[in-house]
């Protein structure tokens, strides 16, 4: 039993139904498997009656069914490869897979949806669009590794030896171009660039994108991070400016993401984490560089070094004999905006230093350079400075703000659906609750070269996702994205002397109400309240661990009654000042309507998690071409003989050419014995 890439809740957009006996065959294989390999197991210590999946609609029985599975078959895989005597699957276990399955629309549900994505996932194995995706993933894969570890050797300064040196740029500068074209490569497929938007290849698009949603979560698992595309972007701006000799200074407001960004720079080009320094007005030379200290076992003293002494020479104190590193590292300034003159004046010397230079007592390390972080300068951060024109001139400022949220680069919704899955790329919630909303597009407004395929076809219904995000037919997880990206813009406003002509305003009526207006009003600004990706990551997971909670607030049946209760907390937490308008946000994008109708969805297939973003194109229905029916040949039969019908068959040759063959009986003599 394949136990990959299957996820949960909607329906597909595409209409075209997989393959039925290769479906009916799926479910007679899961069947089988489930009655005869799990429940043959079943141990008369459980008492049945114990276990109650009460409350529970069909949907979410078929997707609590779908985790128990695959639970049971991976614990089975792990049994497979101990040693004897090893602990038998919990029993506890089968028997709530027993229940679950005794209950008939669950388990129908579950086998008829489980067979689909399996279908489904096959067809995208097979299709060309699929394989091209994998093959341009492996080969990104490959030539960032190239990239990285040339461009490591360059930035360390580790080849020396003129064509040593020249051999690594070139491969260097291959490795980069390699990049931008595969990208552009890669981003086609997902866009469907130059194919029709026909259902046989928007399929192909949402399970493309159903991958890049489980990579996105496996990122966020490993590391907290995913590397969405802004974040690829100012990635690379980092390691160009650290490229070029100037130190990056990394701009943004609280929870961007700005050391993130910093330390996988650092990594990505020494191998190693920075050294990190929290500056403040009175960073001096005894935080900086050195400070003098007592060995605790000699009563002498020593010198102890300090991040950026530590980043240049490898050394920790004077001490050592020999460096630590033998290769310079980066050293984080963190909120560089907070340093005063004297600081500044330090970080000037250490920019004028070169590999081999002696800076008290130590060789400089090739590869030594930093990387600041700071919040913007403006009203929020008085005690925020730039440094003098001469050291600005030196440094490369670099804009790191939350990710963007529209129907074109729905990144923080896209972020939201990663976090939402679980470990098996399943997402146990109903596309009501998830999805955009599409208008059809007439196709009598669509020009002549637009309401036609290539082949000739009329396009008879195209759809577009709805301009407006606010509305109520948008599932409550879309409008979530949108309303916290609203509140992250005006978060950033509060430290800004900016007017945008797009900005969200406001007013306040005579009840003391805070509404959001279309027309007039008061630019909205919050003075000290933010949403960050990390505190989105944990609503999310703990949606999924709520009925582990003792607390019966936590106990809700669906996914928008979940985050209405989030944001009802969150208000609750936020400061005053910024409460009502928040609150008005909230309702601008109606997340407080009440709860929709979930009873009767079915789980979703990977195939409808990636059609879920609007970046993945909607299914156009086209007409269907007449099929001529082919001339029938007249054939002239010489007297006496008899008229014969041959069924030619064609064969694909090794070429890729192709011709007709009449199959005809064949006589083997086979010699039996000895």
């Amino acid at each position: 039993m394949e136990t990959t890439g299957i996820s949960s809740p909607t329906v597909s957009p595409a209409e075209n139904s997989p393959n039925p006996s290769e479906i009916t065959r799926r479910e007679h294989g899961i069947r089988r498997y489930v009655e005869k390999r799990v429940l043959s197991h079943i141990s008369p210590q459980v008492q049945q009656e114990e276990i109650s999946f009460e409350g529970l609609t069909a949907s979410e029985k078929a997707n609590v069914l779908y985790e128990k599975i695959i639970a049971y078959d991976n614990t089975i895989k792990i049994i497979k490869h101990e040693e004897l005597d090893v602990e038998p699957v919990d029993p506890y276990l089968i028997a709530e897979i027993r229940a679950l399955w005794e209950d008939k629309t669950a388990q129908d549900l579950f086998v008829t949806r489980f067979s689909q994505a399996r279908v489904e996932a096959k067809a995208y194995r097979l299709s060309e669009l699929g394989k091209n995706w994998h093959t341009i993933n492996n080969s990104i894969t490959t030539q960032k590794e190239i990239f990285e570890r040339e461009s490591k050797k360059l930035f360390l300064k580790l080849e020396t030896r003129p064509d040593k040196e020249s051999v690594t740029k070139g491969k260097t500068e291959r490795a980069a171009k390699a990049l931008i074209h595969l990208e552009e490569q890669r981003e086609g497929i997902v866009n469907l660039n130059d194919l029709p938007h026909i259902a046989e290849n928007t399929d192909i698009a949402a399970q493309i994108m159903y991958e890049q949603l489980r990579m996105y979560h496996a990122q966020v698992d490993e590391g907290g991070f995913a590397w969405l595309p802004s974040r690829d972007s100012i990635h690379l701006k980092t390691i160009a400016s650290l490229q070029n000799g100037r130190w990056p200074v990394l701009i943004g407001e609280a929870g961007t993401g700005k050391s993130e960004q910093a330390d996988a720079a650092a990594l990505a080009l020494t191998g190693h984490d920075p050294t990190h320094l929290a500056c403040t007005e009175r960073t001096s030379e005894r935080d900086l560089i050195v400070d003098h200290e007592i060995d605790p076992g000699t009563g002498g003293s020593y010198d102890k070094y300090k991040p950026a002494m530590e980043a240049a020479t490898g050394f920790e104190d004077s001490r050592q004999a020999s460096p630590a590193y033998h290769t310079g590292r980066i050293v984080r300034f963190d909120e560089s905006g907070r340093m005063g003159s004297q600081g500044y004046a330090i970080i000037k010397g250490l920019r004028q230093l070169k590999p081999g230079d002696i800076f008290h007592g130590k060789r400089i390390l090739p590869g030594f350079s930093s990387i600041w972080t700071t919040n913007p300068v403006g009203p929020r951060y008085p005690d925020r400075t730039d440094p003098d024109a001469a050291l600005r001139r030196e440094l490369s400022y670099i804009t790191v703000d939350y990710p963007p949220m529209t129907a074109e680069n729905p990144e923080v919704y896209e972020f939201m659906l990663a976090t939402l899955m679980d470990k098996n790329g399943h997402i146990p919630v109903s596309s009501v609750e998830l999805s955009p909303a599409y208008d059809s597009i007439n196709p009598a407004d669509l020009s002549e070269g637009e309401a036609t395929l290539p082949d000739g076809r009329k396009i008879l219904r195209k759809e577009e996702v709805k301009h407006d995000p606010t509305d109520p037919a948008y599932g409550s997880l879309y409008r979530l994205s949108f309303a916290v990206r609203a509140l992250q813009d005006a978060f950033n406003l509060g430290n800004s002397s900016e007017t945008l002509p797009d900005a969200l305003r406001y007013t306040i009526d005579e009840n003391d109400k805070t509404k959001i207006v279309k027309v007039g009003g008061d630019q909205l600004t919050l003075s000290s309240s933010t949403i960050t990706l990390g505190e989105i990551a944990s609503w999310m997971k703990g949606y999924h661990e709520r009925m582990l909670k003792d607390n019966p607030e936590y106990h809700v049946g669906t996914l928008t009654a979940w985050i209405q209760l989030k944001l009802s907390t969150y208000l609750n937490q936020v400061d005053a000042d910024d409460r009502g308008k928040i609150r008005a946000i909230f309702e601008h994008f109606h997340l407080f309507d009440s709860l929709p109708d979930v009873s009767t969805t079915v789980p979703l297939k990977p195939a409808e998690i990636g059609y879920l973003s609007p970046r993945v194109p909607r299914p156009m229905e086209v007409e269907q071409l007449a099929v001529e029916e082919p001339a029938v040949a007249s054939v002239e039969v010489t007297p006496g003989q008899e008229a014969k019908i041959y069924e030619d068959k064609q064969v694909v040759l090794e070429d890729g050419s192709s011709i007709l063959v009449t199959p005809k009986p064949i006589s083997l003599n086979i010699k039996t014995g000895m």
